[in-house]
């Protein structure tokens, strides 16, 4: 199966101004689907799966109303949870962090499908604020959370955020796909 990169038309999810992201609902469940083969990403990087349908939050900035809302677009390429092999022994690719560790990777190349927007210091902090408000709210066992939070907002990480990913970003579904998820 062959897959056409897309740009897609996205609101920018970065807020303007917020201090701190709480009480983070999962509004629509996450739908993965898996690629034939994988898809080649950015670097040595592949992709095996796919968002495929849009996956919403709702969360709230500064602890005021009204709920902000966030979407990752259906076609979304992902490798999971970004974890170096080494650390998988900890902590897994897959697991109650998987929701958040997709809402990251989004935060993490949204910006470049926002014309004249550019990375951003705050957008970095956000993103990495969100993923702790999101992985609070599947259950993520608080050391966790911390290690992870530590990973994500390290220099690596940072780089990772800065360093500008060529497409495919984003990618086309098959039409049947639907159909198949039932």
């Amino acid at each position: 199966m062959t897959y056409t990169p897309i740009s897609p038309l996205i609101a920018n999810p970065y807020p303007d101004r917020w201090t701190s992201v709480s009480d983070l609902r999962f509004e629509t469940p996450l739908l993965l689907a898996r690629a034939e083969k994988a898809i080649p990403m950015a670097g040595s990087r592949e992709a095996q799966y796919i968002v495929a349908a849009p996956y919403t939050v709702s969360y709230l900035l500064d602890e005021q109303a009204p709920r902000q809302r966030l979407t990752v677009p259906a076609g979304m390429l992902t490798d999971l949870a970004s974890v170096p092999a080494v650390a998988r022994w900890f902590v897994g690719r897959v697991g109650p962090h998987l929701e958040a560790a997709i809402l990251h990777d989004y935060l993490f190349v949204a910006w470049q499908d926002l014309e004249g927007h550019g990375a951003r210091s705050r957008d970095f902090a956000f993103a990495n604020a969100l993923m702790m408000a999101a992985m609070k709210a599947a259950g993520v066992q608080p050391m966790h959370r911390r290690i992870i939070h530590l990973a994500v907002s390290s220099p690596i990480g940072r780089l990772v955020y800065w360093k500008q990913n060529p497409p495919p970003r984003f990618v086309t579904l098959p039409a049947d796909l639907g159909r198949q998820l039932g």
